[in-house]
């Protein structure tokens, strides 16, 4: 029996086009921009079928000029497969397969309620069967707090959707997400919808015996995590040169040749003394520290078989400064004629200075870690500081660039350099890390369901793309950034082809 080839258009979807890899264009339905809908507009999903033939030269020869047919394999496209409105596919163990569309979502306060529809697919020639199931999950809106935290804030409450997010090969494990976006109307910020909870669905058995198990793989603070910042000590000067110490004493004699006094030599002390102060200030020195804070991320979740999988984006900052250490340094001796009467006389006044130091260094790391190959970049920095009187000049190290800030004061002793994941005035996601006028800046723009753009600026030079952090690791694409903050991507799951940095929605069918 001759099988049924169904699909044989396959390409990039461009402004509503299907761009098949001979160049030829074919009219294809349209890609969804709504933040609120199912399905992100660069969103896609794997279907594979094992057990299947491969093409024979028959079939291969009815494939029409600029098309494929492929055996065993699909691609769901942004909610659409061959040209059909669809979720995903549900292969049962029975073998029977199932189209599987969301009913309703509805996200309140705390919980969540949701339904799926299950039509019978690959039939041909069969009636249509379809069978409804209606759940609940404890996953709710976002706090203003935690909405802040996803940067998120610029949107209210109610700005939240579901989604389907990773589905295994099979279909019979899925995760959706739970996303909270900024408001739409406003250009200049970006809208494109977060995870803040992904949950798994484990599917067994048919119609009315279908099982349906959930599980709730990460909430909003596992998804993303942000170690703190350790408390800062501060110290002031609480004495120095107030102690002197005697160097050289010679005798005073008059003129009958009696010991009248003695004319004595005097340095300072090089002792220092600090005291410790409960805030900054401008004559105030930084204590010592010793920290790491870890930022952590969890973007996306794909599939490696039927376990999920954590795709996450982390940014560690690791710093250590000493103590400062001073001394009071004698410019001048005091020289001074002691006479047994008591009377003192000062030849010459001593003087004196501060002098001293301290140092600071440390590294920033940022990395994509996912089931494929890991993407990691570090920075390092250093800071020397020379204290003279009420001036500090600091040598700083960052990355490689050497910079000398003068005429500094206390509070730039051991200046630390920073590090952070956090957003721009655009919430585009950012990590950024500095001293002084050194700077690095990665940009993560959320693509889809499994791509993350990164690009990168040094200083301030304007960003250009590396390429795509996906669940299969980083796929290294060079190219200038848009200028507008909107703009979209995609990966192709089986080729590793992908789009990012486009001014219109992108996909792979």
């Amino acid at each position: 029996m001759q099988r049924t080839l169904v699909w044989p258009w396959h390409g990039r979807i461009k402004n509503g086009s299907l761009v098949l890899p001979n160049g030829e264009e074919r009219q294809y339905a349209g890609l969804s921009t709504s933040v609120t809908a199912a399905f992100g507009p660069g969103d896609n999903h794997r279907i594979v079928v094992t057990g299947i033939e491969p093409l024979s030269a028959e079939e291969e020869a009815r494939t029409p000029i600029g098309g494929e047919y492929w055996a065993g394999r699909a691609l769901s496209t942004a909610g659409i497969l061959y040209n059909q409105q669809i979720g995903w596919i549900y292969q049962a163990k029975d073998g029977n397969r199932w189209a599987v569309n969301f009913g309703t979502r509805t996200i309140s306060a705390a919980s969540s309620t949701f339904s799926l529809v299950f039509t019978r697919f690959g039939e041909f020639g069969s009636p249509a069967e379809t069978f409804t199931r209606s759940f609940s999950a404890p996953i709710g809106q976002l706090s203003a707090k935690d909405r802040a935290k996803f940067s998120v804030e610029l949107g209210g409450q109610s700005n939240v959707t579901m989604r389907l997010h990773a589905v295994s090969d099979t279909g019979q494990n899925v995760v959706l997400a739970w996303m909270a976006y900024n408001n739409e109307g406003q250009a200049s910020i970006d809208s494109m919808p977060r995870a803040y909870a992904f949950l798994k669905l484990s599917l067994d058995g048919s119609m009315e015996g279908l099982l349906v198990t959930q599980d709730l793989l990460y909430g909003p603070d596992q998804v993303r995590v942000d170690g703190d910042y350790p408390n800062q000590s501060y110290y002031s000067i609480e004495s120095a040169g107030s102690t002197m110490i005697e160097k050289d004493r010679e005798p005073i004699v008059d003129e009958n040749g009696a010991e009248v006094g003695h004319t004595v030599t005097y340095e300072y002390s090089t002792e220092v003394t600090l005291k410790s102060q409960p805030n900054a200030g401008l004559y105030f020195f930084p204590g010592p520290v010793e920290f790491t804070r870890l930022q952590s991320w969890i973007v996306a979740v794909g599939f490696v078989g039927e376990e999920p999988m954590p795709c996450t984006l982390k940014c560690s900052l690791s710093a250590s400064r000493s103590m400062v250490s001073l001394n009071w340094v004698t410019d001048t001796d005091q020289i001074q004629r002691e006479f047994n009467t008591g009377h003192i006389d000062i030849v010459q006044p001593g003087a004196g200075h501060i002098a001293g130091g301290g140092s600071s260094g440390g590294s920033l790391n940022v990395s994509w870690e996912s089931a494929g190959t890991t993407w990691a970049k570090s920075i390092t920095f250093s800071t020397v500081s020379q204290v003279e009187n009420d001036t500090v000049t600091n040598l700083q190290i960052f990355d490689g660039e050497e910079n000398t800030y003068p005429n500094q004061g206390y509070g730039a002793v051991g200046f630390l350099g920073d590090g952070s994941l956090w957003t721009d005035e655009a919430n585009k996601v950012l990590v950024s890390s500095g001293l002084g006028i050194s700077i690095r800046q990665w940009k993560f723009d959320f693509y889809s369901n499994n791509l993350l753009g990164l690009s990168y600026r040094k200083n301030t030079e304007a960003y250009q793309f590396i390429g795509g952090l996906t669940i299969d690791g980083l796929v290294a694409q060079a190219g200038a950034y848009p200028s507008t903050v909107r703009n979209y991507g995609s990966y192709h799951p089986f080729s590793q082809q992908l789009v990012i940095g486009s001014s219109t929605p992108v996909n792979w069918v």
